[in-house]
């Protein structure tokens, strides 16, 4: 079962904070990854971690495009 978890495994958020040319690849990973568990992600972890690497713009942009905004 795939979770937020995996998301933070993967390391593909802090990978578009700290390695510019992987931002890209890891950025459409995170997006295949929400389209096909969306539904059972805790947005509230994802939020976390995406603040941690001061992208918590780009998680709230990710809610509202994936339909999971608050």
């Amino acid at each position: 079962e795939l979770s937020d978890r995996m998301i933070e495994r993967l390391g593909k958020v802090q990978g578009i904070a700290n390695n510019p040319q992987r931002q890209h690849q890891d950025r459409a990973d995170i997006e295949r990854l929400i389209a096909v568990y969306g539904t059972r992600l805790d947005w509230a972890r994802i939020q976390e971690l995406y603040d941690l690497f001061g992208l918590g713009k780009e998680a709230q942009e990710l809610k509202g495009r994936f339909g999971h905004a608050d």
